[in-house]
């Protein structure tokens, strides 16, 4: 019978270590992730602007760089900034 335990090229273990079933019952399996209340619940606009991190997106979203000027001036409208 075959193994079925693997590394990656550079000793990685890339053996499963966790299943989850499906069955009849609706389940919430909570990851970690950082954040998770302002993520899961909001933050009021005063919070959201003196946060460290989250308050630069609201002047700035690195990740939607390319986007035409016009869309960004109506996004920067409908928010109020």
């Amino acid at each position: 019978m075959a193994s079925n335990h693997r590394t990656s090229k550079s000793g990685y273990d890339l053996q499963q270590k966790e299943t989850l079933g499906l069955n009849d019952q609706n389940i919430n399996v909570e990851l970690p992730i950082a954040e998770r209340d302002y993520l899961t619940q909001g933050m009021l606009r005063k919070e959201l602007l003196a946060h460290p991190v989250w308050g630069q997106h609201v002047h700035e979203f690195r990740f939607a760089y390319g986007q035409p000027k016009e869309v960004r001036e109506a996004f920067l409208k409908a928010a109020g900034i």
